[in-house]
């Protein structure tokens, strides 16, 4: 081999690893990006399954507001009927 043509293998290896050190670079930051990304959703994931769990207990009680206020709406008319019967006997 000459050394001219020697050379030209040695630049093009230089170059090939120069842009191997690109891609590497540009395949580090992908992967901080992919894992900030992943912690993004598992947070997303847990605040989700939070809310619904709130969601959940905040409708059991309403459930249970709605029972008590058509117990007391049952109850004032119950009252009121007894009341009208009580002046009428008067």
């Amino acid at each position: 081999m000459s050394g001219k043509l020697l050379k030209q293998i040695v630049d093009k290896l230089n170059i090939l690893e120069s842009n191997q050190d690109e891609f590497k670079e540009h395949f580090d930051k992908i992967d901080k990006k992919l894992d900030s990304i992943v912690e993004q959703v598992v947070k997303n994931s847990e605040d989700i399954t939070r809310i619904k769990t709130d969601q959940h207990v905040l409708v059991t009680g309403q459930a249970k507001q709605d029972k008590i206020l058509e117990a007391l709406a049952m109850r004032s008319l119950e009252q009121e009927t007894d009341i009208k019967e009580l002046k009428r006997v008067k």
